[in-house]
């Protein structure tokens, strides 16, 4: 392993930064407009690219990704209980809960770690109004099963698509079109950033009226029509965002490129039990799956001496879910881990950190195979 270590942390993910004259030249429009806020131009045009280049029915931008899951649960009056996983960030419980609703947490599939239907079904009550899965690391999966599910019991099913950025393929088609609403995330951490921002994709025009309405105080023609709230993304975000939008396809080939690179390197690992390499499709993360918390633990210590910061995508599991009533979650959430992984570092980058997982995890199985 090489010893020299890298003096600029590297850090789980790098925000992707525009072209600066690219961005300039949307900088120069809103100088040009004086339109800040309000549904301008730029937030138009933004809403216009993403919705072909998503190919999707309908979107709507907001300030945010958690402010995309409250529009949709307000959209569709949810106030009772909503299902959902337990392996994700804290924003999808927060969501549920600050419309006043009660998240009520089923497990997950160990295979694909998304929300599990069986277990979905086991949890549905005569106050149940929604299933909330989650898109984990962009994967989507069981979305037949959670279809069948929520027509059976006329629920809403919307998803948590924060990770499931990416250009149409038959995967993302299933991730963005499913159910009855997905929420993104534009935050500076995902492939696709407009610094803070997220988008709520939707499936008739009336939705997507109404939720135009909601994220503007309810104004509707000029009018109060609703409750609303103020969820709107401003103008400098929707510049970010285009200037973003004109490199995004190159950002994704990258961190394909490095994604390959890590299996390449990683690939003695994957015919054993020691780790195992967990696939993200529209490459937003590396997530592995280590054999138990003290082999993740160490490898963590390893990269931070080397300067490297992963993280515990999930971990702990959301406020409110019990560890003992969700064990496939919650050994999930133990082991799982995701590696750097950005166009802001290097294929000599993957290969440190390959080797500093490989210096720190055989060394720890010789010794178990002894004991």
């Amino acid at each position: 392993m090489n010893s020299k270590i890298r003096e600029k942390a590297l850090l789980v993910q790098s925000p992707s930064l525009p072209d600066r004259e690219v961005l300039n030249g949307y900088i120069d429009e809103i100088y040009k407009s004086r339109w800040l806020t309000n549904n301008g131009h730029l937030v138009q045009e933004l809403e216009k690219k993403l919705t072909g280049y998503l190919d999707v029915p309908y979107l709507v931008l907001t300030a945010n990704g958690t402010s995309a899951l409250q529009l949709a649960l307000k959209l569709f009056n949810i106030d009772k209980e909503v299902i959902t996983t337990p392996f994700t960030f804290a924003a999808t419980g927060q969501a549920i809960e600050w419309v006043g609703a009660k998240p009520v947490f089923a497990d997950i599939d160990k295979r694909s770690l998304c929300l599990c239907p069986k277990q979905v079904s086991n949890k549905i009550s005569p106050h149940t109004q929604a299933i909330l899965p989650v898109n984990v690391y962009g994967r989507t999966a069981h979305n037949t099963e959670l279809e069948e599910l929520a027509r059976r019991h006329n629920l809403k099913l919307i998803y948590d698509g924060a990770q499931s950025f990416g250009p149409p393929s038959l995967h993302q088609k299933t991730a963005l079109t499913s159910g009855d609403a997905t929420a993104l995330s534009f935050h500076a951490t995902k492939i696709f950033n407009t610094v803070e921002g997220g988008a709520l994709i939707l499936k008739s025009e009336e939705d997507y009226l109404k939720a135009q309405s909601l994220i503007n105080f309810g104004y509707q023609d000029g009018k109060p029509g609703h409750v609303g709230t103020n969820a709107k993304m401003n103008e400098i975000e929707a510049a970010f965002g285009l200037a973003n939008l004109e490199h995004i396809n190159k950002e994704i080939v990258y961190r394909k490129l490095l994604t390959e690179a890590y299996k390449d390197q990683l690939a003695d690992f994957s015919n054993s039990n020691l780790l195992k390499l967990t696939k993200s499709p529209n490459y937003a993360y590396f997530p592995l799956q280590f054999i138990d918390e003290q082999m993740l633990l160490k490898v963590d210590q390893a990269l931070k001496v080397q300067n490297v910061f992963g993280r515990r995508y999930f971990y702990p599991l959301q406020p409110g879910s019990v560890a003992d009533d969700l064990p496939v979650a919650s050994r999930v959430a133990r082991n799982s881990y995701c590696l750097p992984l950005h166009c802001n570092m290097t294929k000599d980058d993957v290969t440190m950190i390959c080797d500093t997982i490989r210096t720190a995890v055989l060394p720890a199985h010789a010794y178990r195979a002894q004991c």
